[in-house]
């Protein structure tokens, strides 16, 4: 049988034994030089990152939002009771989503105003002021089969 593994053994044992000189396990200063110009890269690359982020168009400071400016119309000739009822749903539907939103009565009109307004505030402002409308299906007519 051939002596190989014995061999290939012995000479792993002899290099362990004989351990690593001594200059390739300490780190030399070029090496910490290397790490500490590297960190000092992803810091200065992400600080301008958040910095172009900041600075553009994606976070608008509240003065150069734009404002925001709804009229609607009651059809028919509806009580001023029920407007003013109206008035204070909406003022109330309005306050959490769209802060800042000033609802008033105008004779027939109703007028929803929101200075600063937050992007997208014109079309939640559109939902929050539809009426609600309550409907009801006969589920089981239509799922069931005759």
């Amino acid at each position: 049988m051939s002596d190989y593994f014995e061999r290939v053994e012995r000479q792993i044992v002899h290099r362990v034994e004989g351990g690593i000189p001594r200059s390739s396990r300490l780190p030399s200063a070029g090496g910490y030089l290397a790490v500490v110009a590297a960190v000092l890269v992803v810091i200065v690359v992400a600080g301008v990152i958040l910095l172009a982020r900041g600075a553009g168009a994606g976070n608008p400071s509240p003065a150069a939002r734009p404002a925001v400016r709804l009229v609607f119309t009651a059809p028919g000739s509806p009580s001023p009771t029920a407007l003013e009822h109206t008035v204070q749903i909406l003022r109330l539907r309005l306050r959490s989503v769209v802060p800042g939103a000033q609802v008033s009565l105008a004779g027939q009109r109703i007028l929803v105003q929101a200075r600063s307004a937050p992007p997208g505030a014109r079309s939640e402002i559109l939902i929050l002021a539809a009426p609600g409308q309550l409907a009801f299906y006969d589920w089981e007519a239509d799922a069931i089969a005759p």
